[in-house]
């Protein structure tokens, strides 16, 4: 069993700079285009259109079962994202079969190989070209074409890595009612969870409703089961309302710390 080493992420909550959680269309969008439906909570909807900000991992030394990892510029239509992307190895003759899971108030897309990646084997991440992925008001995805590429490991690294956090550490502007999401490059030890191994506080102090964090759901057929790769943590009350953390609040999120370290 490994333990992750200490990280700490800070964010900024600040609900006024931030385009998110509002009932009224007209605040955020433009050019009279209907919106389908009424935006979830702690949606993202901006003017301009879309775009990829990150993918994750790249370069070498990939764990055989990381997930890989995209962000976007703000919420994207879960219906636009099936089949949109591939992940193929080096002279390979198919892509590798992947499902999706949308996070993070829509911003976060999961990719989780249903196979291990091949030692030493590189694979690219591409956006397919008859995709037609939109966000909520229906403008079009700019980024195009290839997102990235990376290598799988010889051996897989004995320390559990981070893939992506989001929110990024030191970002301000972030939803006040958002969620936080943590990927990792395999599957973590879910008894290793908890509020002080994963401890999120506003402004130095724990939030009122401050509940541990939760692996990733999936449905497997009429059973779910849990994917620890995948960790969220939302302030929500008993009823799973999201609860604001304050406009201008600093968010901290501490992970790992040597007394109450995360583990595979």
């Amino acid at each position: 069993m490994r333990s992750i080493t200490p990280l700490r992420l800070l964010l900024a909550a600040t609900l006024a700079l931030t385009l998110v959680g509002c009932d009224n269309y007209a605040v955020v969008l433009g050019g009279g285009w209907p919106p389908p439906g009424t935006p979830a909570d702690g949606a993202w909807i901006k003017s301009a259109k879309p775009v990829v900000e990150k993918t994750a991992p790249s370069g070498l030394g990939v764990h055989a079962k990381s997930p890989i990892v995209i962000r976007f510029s703000e919420t994207i239509a879960e219906d636009t994202l099936d089949g949109a992307f591939s992940v193929v190895p080096d002279g390979g003759f198919g892509a590798v079969p992947v499902s999706t899971q949308l996070i993070g108030d829509g911003r976060i897309l999961v990719l989780l190989p249903t196979i291990d990646w091949v030692a030493n084997t590189k694979y690219t991440i591409s956006i397919d070209d008859d995709a037609e992925i939109t966000d909520l008001t229906g403008q079009a995805l700019v980024t195009t074409g290839t997102l990235g590429t990376f290598t799988a490991a010889e051996t897989n690294p004995v320390t559990p890595k981070i893939v992506m956090n989001w929110p990024e550490d030191g970002l301000a502007g972030m939803s006040a009612i958002g969620q936080i999401v943590t990927v990792f490059d395999r599957p973590m030890n879910p008894t290793s969870f908890s509020q002080t191994s994963y401890a999120v506080t506003v402004d130095g102090t724990p939030p009122v409703f401050d509940p541990d964090p939760s692996a990733l759901t999936l449905l497997s057929g009429f059973f779910p089961i849990l994917d620890t790769r995948v960790w969220t943590w939302a302030s929500e009350d008993t009823n799973g309302v999201r609860q604001n953390l304050g406009a201008g609040a600093t968010v901290q999120l501490s992970l790992s710390p040597s007394t109450n370290t995360l583990k595979d």
